[in-house]
């Protein structure tokens, strides 16, 4: 995706600069198939060396991984069979040059994607995960062997009409933007025989009705802080990211209140998610209006009086 910034290597004693004392070579897992980009600043820092400047990277074994090019602060790997190989680095390391180092590679078939979506709605649709046309919304993933091992590597996604934009933070991260456009998309990975998750885009008359539960277990405690859920529905389905204006009212405020506006009323927000402070026994009703639908639905919710079981907690400890 870009260049790695966080991995757990560690490589053999670099010729000059680095501590004497002998080193076993730590392995490096990537994902067979992928390329991967690393900087250069990276390759060392597990034990306090670093190049300034690559001059050739060999691996062991070309057919197990390839070189796929070599700029002036990083390389890129690609993984071409499973299999391992030792890799050596060179380069220079402040004034000197010709510095060496070795680490090894070990390349794994991927066995599990995990693919989240970080929608800002809990409990959302994810067959497919529903977003506004040019909306954005960031994804992670993460790749693992057989074994469990992690696997490093760019996992190729196609997006299809939907746009992606690699983090310039995380390797594992990207922001994905949707088109202005209605589509049904289905993100896939040639690492992957199964396409990995599927995004729809709806237009702003597409939602057919509102949705509503409390988030926290009920009944409520005393004093505790509980979160009511909220979403917009379209083929009455969670949406994944909804920012629609919603006017959240507290028709028990004797019993409960907002968490951050203790004697508040009412307030108007964008969030999907209430946070609701509980206050008093009794029951405590709060109403939510989406206000460019027109749509009014309200729920309760009865708070009790915390109990402790044996091992002293309350449930809202466990």
């Amino acid at each position: 995706m870009g260049p790695l910034r966080n991995f757990s290597l560690a490589l053999t004693a670099c010729s000059l600069g680095c501590s004497d004392e002998p080193m076993d070579l730590e392995e490096l897992y990537m994902a067979t198939g992928a390329s991967w980009t690393v900087e250069s600043s990276a390759i060392c820092a597990s034990f306090g060396c670093g190049l300034n400047a690559i001059t050739s990277v060999t691996p062991g074994s070309s057919s197990v991984v390839e070189v796929t090019d070599i700029g002036d602060s990083d390389f890129t790997l690609r993984a071409l069979s499973e299999g391992e190989t030792t890799v050596n680095v060179v380069g220079t390391q402040g004034s000197k040059s010709g510095q060496s180092m070795d680490f090894r590679l070990l390349s794994r078939p991927v066995d599990v994607l995990d693919f989240e979506t970080q929608c800002n709605v809990l409990q959302p649709s994810e067959a497919p995960f529903w977003l506004p046309t040019d909306a954005e919304v960031t994804i992670r993933w993460e790749m693992f062997d057989a074994l469990g091992t992690e696997l490093s590597g760019d996992p190729g996604f196609d997006v299809g009409d939907l746009m992606l934009t690699p983090s310039d933070v995380d390797d594992n991260e990207a922001l994905l933007t949707m088109p202005d456009t209605v589509v049904n998309v289905d993100i896939a990975s040639p690492l992957m025989t199964d396409s990995v998750a599927s995004f729809g885009t709806f237009a702003v008359d597409a939602p057919d009705g509102f949705d509503l539960e409390w988030a926290t277990p009920e009944p409520l405690d005393l004093g505790e802080i509980a979160q009511v859920s909220t979403a917009l529905l379209v083929d009455r389905q969670r949406i994944c990211q909804d920012t629609a204006m919603r006017a959240v009212r507290i028709l028990t405020p004797e019993i409960c209140s907002f968490a951050t506006e203790d004697w508040v009323e009412e307030i108007e927000q964008d969030s999907p998610i209430i946070r609701v402070f509980s206050r008093e026994l009794g029951v405590c009703t709060v109403e939510v209006s989406v206000l460019d639908y027109g749509w009014t639905e309200s729920l309760s919710v009865e708070i009790v009086t915390p109990t402790v079981d044996p091992g002293g907690e309350s449930p809202s400890q466990r």
